[in-house]
């Protein structure tokens, strides 16, 4: 296991180094830092001064942040997360294999911690037509089975798969074009840094978010048009809608439900204000579809 520190901004314009042990980082742990909520979520504990440490496979990976220690471990190796999580007290979950997931949350039981935060998704379900769902909702039953205090996260789809995920963002900047999602005409998308900010919330304040599972959506519903004209907006160049896709085209949210898009207000009620809405994704990212 390996770890490295980013220069501590102590709010008086002078820097700091930790304590060679990371002594006061380990309150918080982050699993899954280099991600789109993890990385989002480390800006906002940063931001705050609150201490954490922020786990990755690849210390290649880690850009150094004020307050945030970064740790180099395996979620495969369960000695080395116990190394990781001795001392800590609320740790956030997120991973791309629901496997390590629960090898996680067994290491963090073994090790004392006292809440975890889950990343899971809607509509995660054991009776889900797709797999992904059905090994989401096993690992968040194992998690409220351990014994450890929990909350439990299940956003919609993220606007961030637009610039991440399939051809969406390719063929806005090649052909000023998006394509239909392959049967499903309305989005509830929410912003990951949306996804973060509660996180953020629920791992400073813990007690009144505890034995909690939050649906997170964004705002409203958007249809194709709709995202076409807030794009076109956004770029100042018009973006047409094609309802059937190419053969070759990879829509980003495959996996999204066919049914109704459902909308919550948990965004708006736990951080105090309104969710982040398309039109503002696409402005404050514009330039990667230009």
């Amino acid at each position: 296991m390996k770890d490295t520190y980013g220069a501590v901004n102590t709010g008086t314009g002078k820097g700091e180094s930790p304590a060679a042990n990371g002594e006061g980082y380990k309150s918080i742990t982050v699993f899954g830092a280099t991600g789109k909520t993890g990385s989002e979520l480390l800006d906002f504990l940063s931001l705050a001064q609150v201490r954490c440490q922020a786990v990755t496979r690849d210390l290649r990976k880690a850009t150094p942040k004020p307050f945030v220690k970064w740790v180099e471990c395996d979620l495969a190796d369960r000695e080395s997360l116990r190394v990781v999580l001795k001392g800590c007290e609320r740790m956030y979950l997120a991973s791309d294999s629901t496997e390590l997931e629960c090898n996680a949350i067994e290491a963090a039981k073994e090790s004392g911690v006292e809440h975890v935060v889950l990343l899971s998704a809607y509509p995660a379900s054991s009776d889900s037509g797709f797999s992904f769902y059905r090994a989401l909702a096993d690992v968040g039953k194992a998690l409220m089975e351990s014994g450890l205090r929990w909350t439990i996260l299940k956003p919609g789809g993220f606007m961030q798969n637009w610039i991440y995920f399939g051809d969406f963002a390719g063929t806005v900047r090649k052909e000023r074009t998006i394509y239909g999602g392959g049967g499903v005409d309305k989005l509830a998308l929410i912003d990951a840094r949306d996804i973060a900010e509660v996180a953020f919330t629920v791992l400073t304040h813990p007690g009144s978010n505890a034995g909690k599972s939050y649906v997170l959506t964004g705002a409203r519903v958007y249809t194709y048009p709709e995202i076409a004209r807030a794009l076109s907006d956004a770029i100042h160049e018009e973006v047409t809608y094609v309802t059937e896709p190419p053969g070759w085209y990879r829509s980003p949210f495959l996996s999204l439900s066919r049914d109704k898009p459902v909308i919550t207000k948990t965004v708006e009620v736990i951080l105090g204000r309104p969710a982040r809405t398309v039109e503002q994704f696409f402005r404050d990212y514009a330039d990667r579809f230009r």
